[in-house]
């Protein structure tokens, strides 16, 4: 695996080492390193290609043995987690699901595993909550303009609107009782790529809180999970990317750990046509990518699902959005999962939360903190 770990994690597509990432197979560090003889710390670490992107994690413990089977069973519960909700393996629950719609007079009930079902429940609730900001039914448009496939292409109108028919989350039925589910459309499809990667966070984070080990971090694309430290009370530091820069360079760092950040942009994750720049992230409303007015937002929460679902609707909804976030913290009037945000819009302003100002440092002068109650900068 990777032999030597900078001091930090980028936030973005996909977290940055000190070499290069390896290829898409999981590989375990077959030689750990002792790092601190005196206090017995093992550090641990592997890399795998999991829900559509790079997964990198490093575990901290007293034993050798109790980090490896610590990287192992994260790495089977992102691999179940994967095999259950990916719209595009055979097999899963949500091919199953998304395949059972066309010709029928009435849903087809769908029986889905336990893993699968909670996932569409928060993602129901969460969509639903959004003010139509954010909607896992939006796999029809994922099908529709092929972003992420290396075929993206730009359907005409009427595709679009015929699409729009079918994205909406009262389209998704969920049984509580039978554990089965169920799509009210003649084509719609669910695309959970918005939320699944931060509920494999919480999974992870689980496994580390229940394990006998210092810390560990976990990187699920543009999800980081840090938890406890390196040993001997040495923290982690979390560095935000760039979102006009190259993949290694961070505008700042966050220094905090119990806690996952989930970052929404388009800078990673993109298709060029004609050009022009289209996100991967869909807005709902318009079936269109997101044309947002800032660069990038990071939700750190401690919820990974609530993080990767608010960060991608903050995205779409854009700075007055994000504006409203801030304020609402302000206020002292956050969820249940202490969520803090850290905003970069068009203009290089950095805006963030008062919760977080403590444990964020700006390093890049080419950025400034943004003054709160308007979108201008601090001079």
């Amino acid at each position: 695996m990777l032999k030597k770990y900078f001091l930090y994690f980028v936030l973005f597509a996909a977290v940055v080492f000190s070499a290069p990432v390896l290829t898409a197979c999981t590989v375990l560090n077959n030689n750990p390193e002792q790092i601190n003889e005196n206090e017995n710390i093992y550090k641990n670490e592997n890399v795998s290609f999991l829900m559509d992107t790079t997964v990198t994690m490093t575990v901290y413990s007293g034993e050798d043995e109790t980090g490896k089977q610590v990287l192992e069973r994260v790495t089977a519960k992102l691999t179940e987690l994967q095999n259950k909700a990916s719209m595009y393996l055979p097999d899963s629950d949500i091919t199953k699901l998304n395949e059972s719609v066309g010709g029928q007079l009435h849903p087809v009930q769908v029986e889905i595993h336990e893993l699968t079902f909670d996932l569409l429940s928060r993602s129901k609730e969460y969509s639903e909550a959004s003010g139509g900001l954010f909607d896992v039914t939006v796999g029809v448009l994922t099908d529709l303009w092929k972003i992420t496939s290396g075929d993206a292409k730009i359907p005409g109108d009427g595709e679009i609107d015929r699409a729009l028919t079918q994205v909406g989350i009262e389209n998704l039925l969920l049984d509580k009782k039978r554990k089965t589910a169920a799509l009210n459309g003649t084509f719609t499809k669910i695309d959970l790529g918005g939320i699944a990667k931060g509920y494999g966070s919480d999974l992870a984070m689980e496994i580390f809180r229940e394990s006998n080990i210092f810390g560990a971090v976990l990187s699920i694309g543009g999800n980081v999970t840090v938890f406890g430290d390196k040993g001997g009370g040495e923290k982690f530091k979390i560095g935000v990317r760039n979102p006009f820069g190259g993949q290694n360079e961070i505008i700042g760092t966050l220094t905090k750990t119990g806690c996952i950040t989930s970052t929404s942009g388009t800078y990673e994750r993109n298709a060029v046509i004609d050009g022009k720049i289209y996100s991967h992230i869909f807005d709902p409303r318009t079936g269109r990518p997101a044309q947002s007015d800032i660069e990038s937002v990071t939700v750190v929460s401690e919820s990974g699902t609530y993080g990767d679902y608010l960060s991608t609707a903050l995205y779409v909804g854009g700075m007055s959005k994000v504006q409203e976030h801030l304020e609402f913290i302000a206020a002292g009037q956050g969820t249940d999962t202490n969520d803090g945000l850290i905003c970069i819009d068009k203009q290089k302003n950095v805006w963030i939360s008062d919760n977080l100002k403590q444990d964020f440092e700006l390093t890049d002068a080419a950025f400034t903190p943004g003054l709160p109650g308007s979108n201008e900068q601090v001079t």
